[in-house]
């Protein structure tokens, strides 16, 4: 069952005290006693030797630095973002490249991995297609193809995209591309480091949504949070920006472990019961949550490499009175992979959809009564809103 609230913040201890308190909301429990900044004398020293790459007022000219380049620790939207118009489905195949393929993909709809798209050294750091067309043609795409880069990588893409972007146009150059839309980059939201580095991430997230937004892509918020005060910071966000209907969420990280995804889903749960609009989560990763996620969020959409990347191995996905299964599936040498692919989609997206209508079904069902244990605690939940 879903939990109905995200644990309150704590105002005692060391986050009670801390200037940086008002961006950052403090840290819940018994973590607020001591702050965010406790573990840093030994670890910075003993890890880093002193040389750690977190925003820290322990290092001012950094620090300083850091904020003038985000516009300060708030981080909050200084224009309207753009957002995607269209409708995207419930499953969207993952596609990398467009290796050991003859034949064009017949799919609509297709999610890329950003930085395999984006790349190279130096001053020629950028999209590699120039055109919406040679993006599509170096993919095997159709022509008319929606396409959805997703910005989730490892921190070494992500702060490399930071370094170039504003300098050399990434943004602009992405807009040539004719894209569905851009996911924001999901800066790393990490346990034990001080709450200002994740301030400075959540505030590039922003920057970054605002610098596509400028070059006309529209951008989907990656809403990465550790804290209720930061699931309320997206609250606000997207209630002051009512025409963004779709962000991101991924769950093929922290998202394997089911309490963790549960914690996730509830942070969008509070998100949504904040907002206007109906949001449509994309989630990257998460289709072993699909019921679950449907039952809250029945238009969410589902974005997955496992038919991609099994086909690479020649695997094929089957789907019978048997259930659900992967079994090996071996080519010629040099033969194509197009018929193997396109037949992992279509039956993956199936499974996919069926998982989807079980949620939507359970959506449909009255809820249980709230027994009057419940009852009072939410209400101390909405009085402490």
């Amino acid at each position: 069952m879903l939990s109905r609230s995200l644990p309150m913040s704590a105002p005692a201890g060391a986050c009670g005290s801390c200037v940086y308190r008002d961006p950052c909301g403090g840290l819940e429990d018994e973590s607020s006693l001591f702050g965010c900044f406790v573990d840093c004398g030994v670890l910075c020293k003993r890890d880093t030797g002193g040389r750690c790459d977190y925003t820290c007022p322990a290092k001012p000219r950094e620090f300083a630095r850091r904020l003038r380049e985000v516009g300060g620790l708030e981080g909050r939207p200084r224009e309207a973002f753009r957002s995607p118009t269209s409708d995207f489905p419930t499953y969207v195949p993952f596609i990398r490249h467009g290796y050991r393929r003859d034949l064009t993909l017949a799919d609509e709809h297709i999610a890329v991995p950003t930085f395999e798209l984006v790349g190279g050294a130096g001053a020629n750091y950028g999209p590699r297609s120039r055109t919406a067309h040679d993006l599509r043609d170096r993919l095997a795409l159709r022509r008319d193809a929606q396409v959805l880069f997703v910005s989730v990588a490892p921190d070494a893409e992500l702060e490399r995209y930071w370094a170039c972007a504003n300098e050399l146009s990434i943004p602009a150059k992405l807009a040539r591309l004719a894209l569905w839309g851009v996911t924001a980059p999901n800066y790393s939201f990490f346990d034990q480091v001080p709450r200002t580095q994740l301030l400075y991430n959540r505030a590039r997230i922003i920057r970054a949504l605002e610098a596509l937004t400028v070059a006309g892509v529209p951008a989907i918020p990656h809403l990465n949070a550790r804290t209720r005060m930061d699931w309320r910071f997206w609250a606000d966000v997207l209630r002051a920006q009512p025409q963004v209907r779709y962000v991101a969420k991924e769950f093929q990280t922290g998202g394997r472990d089911p309490e963790q995804a549960q914690e996730m889903l509830t942070g969008l749960r509070y998100v949504q019961d904040r907002i206007q609009q109906d949001l449509r989560p994309i989630i990257v990763g998460g289709t072993q949550y699909a019921t679950m996620i449907a039952r809250h969020f029945p238009l969410a959409t589902f974005v997955d490499s496992r038919p991609f990347m099994a086909a690479v191995h020649r695997q094929r996905f089957v789907l019978d009175c048997r259930g659900a299964q992967w079994e090996p599936s071996p080519t010629a040498p040099q033969e194509p992979i197009d018929d193997l692919l396109a037949d992992n989609i279509r039956n993956y997206r199936r499974y996919v959809e069926r998982l989807v209508r079980e949620g939507r079904a359970q959506c449909m069902m009255p809820p249980p009564a709230v027994a009057v244990e419940d009852a009072s605690e939410l209400l101390v939940e909405e009085h402490m809103t």
